[in-house]
């Protein structure tokens, strides 16, 4: 004859047979008094232990900072390209192909991280 099933509270530890995981009931899905219990639907928090090396804290503020920095790289980056470039200009000797490269590069990226589409697009050979 199989167990009666009584109802599970707040706090009761569990284990989860199917994924065969730990875990404390937080309460009923939806509370209802007609639904037999076998067929109730818990909320339940798991419990998985994981390697230290496989968790990082989910800081916001750090996320942000670390954008920041990202993208104050990016602006670096671009206005050092861009004083090359306008200083090749500026001598009248012609622009190097390096150089022009990198300011659109930079340009590009720069404006990727702000989420504008890039100002440069290379140009397919097909479509010319």
């Amino acid at each position: 004859m199989a167990e009666e099933m009584k109802p599970l509270q707040p706090k009761d530890k569990v284990f989860i047979k199917s994924l065969g995981l730990s875990g404390v009931v937080l309460g009923l899905r939806l509370p209802d008094d007609q639904e037999p219990e076998h067929e109730r639907i818990y909320r339940v928090q798991i419990t998985r232990f994981c390697r230290r090396s496989d968790l990082e804290l989910d800081d916001i503020e750090t996320k942000q900072q670390k954008r920041k920095i990202a993208r104050d790289e990016m602006a670096a980056r671009l206005d050092t390209a861009q004083d090359r470039l306008l200083k090749e200009i500026a001598a009248g000797h012609g622009v190097k192909d390096t150089t022009l490269t990198e300011f659109i590069e930079a340009s590009n990226e720069h404006r990727k991280s702000l989420g504008d589409n890039p100002m440069f697009e290379q140009i397919d050979k097909d479509r010319r």
